[in-house]
């Protein structure tokens, strides 16, 4: 009897070890699957929240749009189907004079009705795009657009 207690200890102990070590070896496996299926819960949850409103805002001919990701929303420029994102953590825009106004956490935009769009950033990321302007300072804006982005 005692000697059956120890063979199964034994059987249980080299189980353990066998699954210690099988976890080990994939832990990367492992960890990217934890991550893939956080961030699949992470988008069920956005979608709960906000339904299937991807789009925030589309601007124009679908080039300029705020759109909803689960780390915020994100002011982007969209050609064939690729996204260049313009300003992270978009915290307030609102459209006025047919122009869209957009304040950010890394800048500001305002977008007018040919889809011209006049950033400020606070913080790098330039990129070459076509109808995208770079302003070195929210001083360069006209005044009544610096007058309506400090108001949002």
């Amino acid at each position: 009897m005692v000697l059956l207690k120890n063979k199964s200890l034994i059987l249980i102990l080299l189980c353990a070890m066998i699954i210690m070590s099988i976890t080990f070896i994939y832990r990367d496996t492992i960890g990217n699957q934890i991550s893939i299926w956080i961030d699949n819960r992470l988008d069920y949850e956005r979608t709960m929240d906000v339904g299937d409103k991807f789009n925030k805002v589309v601007w124009g001919d679908f080039t300029i749009q705020i759109n909803h990701y689960k780390s915020g929303n994100k002011l982007e420029y969209v050609k064939n189907e690729e996204k260049t994102s313009l300003l992270e953590t978009v915290k307030n825009y609102k459209i006025l004079e047919n122009k869209l106004y957009v304040v950010a956490g890394d800048g500001y935009a305002v977008v007018d009705e040919n889809n011209i769009v006049k950033i400020y950033l606070t913080s790098g990321n330039e990129f070459i795009l076509d109808n995208v302007i770079y302003l070195t300072s929210l001083d360069d804006f006209e005044e009544n657009e610096q007058r309506i982005l400090k108001k949002l």
